[in-house]
């Protein structure tokens, strides 16, 4: 799936569920959501090789954002969501015949978020206790970017990538339970998204950049009002 199909469905799902239809034909719900992530990145090409081996080690991160919520029927509802996210990754280099010890390179992406999720739900939502399932797509912008690198021998250095892919697009995995509250919804769940753009991070100075892909495991809480 393209950037543009996926700007297409995101614009299209706010066209769509606007206050205007949301009078006509569906109930419409929002609320605010926080995220504890931890993330990775990973790379369609084999990792290690004769000339230097990569050891990837997960980054912590957080994320705030909001929702809109469209019931369509008792068991799905439509989730676009607007959200802010850290993400990254630890990589440990090692190049073969180069004296100087391996290298650690640390990544901090922060990204704006817009995924669109479809939820099914087990049982009909507006039990006290609704299990559900979600996949969706999302497009999130680069909004600030962090390269740590850290040698015995070359030392330490922090600094902005440069020339960065700013746009990042994938899929969205989601499992979750839902628990109706007298005044609110509280759903907790948990989401994996697995990016589909090569980012050409930088390992060292002097050292070729190399292509990875942005993953997430999320653990989140939403309260829909």
């Amino acid at each position: 799936m393209g950037r543009k199909a996926l700007i297409g469905i995101i614009l299209g799902s706010a066209y769509l569920f606007g206050p205007g239809y949301a009078q006509a034909a569906v109930e419409m719900r929002y609320g605010f959501k926080t995220i504890f992530d931890i993330s990775r990145h990973w790379s369609t090409a084999e990792k290690g090789g004769a000339d230097y081996s990569v050891e990837s080690a997960n980054r912590s991160g957080y994320g705030l954002g909001g929702i809109l919520q469209a019931d369509l029927s008792p068991y799905f509802t439509l989730q676009p969501e607007v959200f802010f996210i850290r993400k990254g990754s630890v990589q440990n280099v090692t190049v073969a015949g180069v004296p100087i010890g391996p290298i650690r390179a640390t990544y901090i992406l922060d990204y704006l978020e817009l995924p669109v999720i479809l939820k099914t739900y087990f049982r009909a939502r507006r039990e006290p206790l609704a299990p559900h399932l979600g996949i969706g797509p999302y497009l999130s912008f680069l909004v600030h970017n962090k390269y740590k690198f850290k040698n015995s021998i070359l030392g330490e250095s922090e600094q902005k990538i440069e020339d960065l892919r700013t746009t990042d697009f994938g899929v969205v995995f989601v499992f979750g339970l839902d628990v109706h509250g007298p005044d609110a919804l509280f759903s907790f769940g948990y989401r994996f998204s697995m990016g589909f753009v090569d980012l050409a991070l930088p390992t060292g100075p002097g050292f070729p950049a190399i292509d990875l892909r942005n993953q997430c495991h999320m653990f989140g809480l939403e309260i829909i009002f």
